[in-house]
């Protein structure tokens, strides 16, 4: 598993439905935790978190793989 899959796994945190953290949670049990969550709070949830904050979310079945990496490429680079 790369980063990418990494953050693939994650977003599935922020769609409006049914939650899958066993299966989340064993895609990702290659990464220790310091590393879930700094990936988790930096990089996925900047991203991914205004789905579940709007009234009704867009996003229910699960995020874009390729949008979703390139939003969040681009979310990093805006910090820097």
């Amino acid at each position: 598993m790369n980063i990418e899959d990494l953050w693939f796994s994650l977003s599935f945190l922020f769609i409006d439905n049914e939650i899958d953290y066993k299966s989340i949670a064993n895609e990702i049990s290659t990464y220790d935790l310091d590393t879930i969550e700094f990936h988790l709070f930096y990089n996925v949830a900047p991203v991914c978190s205004t789905n579940i904050e709007q009234t009704i979310p867009t996003i229910w079945t699960g995020f874009n793989r390729t949008e979703l990496i390139q939003d969040i490429k681009k979310n990093i680079c805006n910090i820097i």
